[in-house]
């Protein structure tokens, strides 16, 4: 095998081995005008465990925009 395909063929599976995985959360926001809005986050595997904290930032930062107080951690 000639030195060029040798290192395609690594290549390729070093990608197959790190090829990113979502991680799906959904999840439904009721605001007390009664405004209901669902949401379908992807968030990279590499990060899955912020997965909790990233939400929270985000449903904090929809309630703060709205003048809304932040949701208890």
């Amino acid at each position: 095998m000639a030195i060029n395909e040798r290192l395609l063929a690594e290549d390729s599976r070093i990608n197959e081995r790190i090829r990113p995985i979502n991680v799906y959360q959904q999840f439904i926001l009721v605001k007390a005008d009664a405004t209901i809005t669902f949401f379908n986050i992807t968030i990279p595997s590499a990060i899955k465990d912020q997965a909790g904290p990233l939400l929270e930032d985000f449903i904090n930062s929809i309630y703060l925009f709205d003048g809304l107080p932040e949701v208890n951690s």
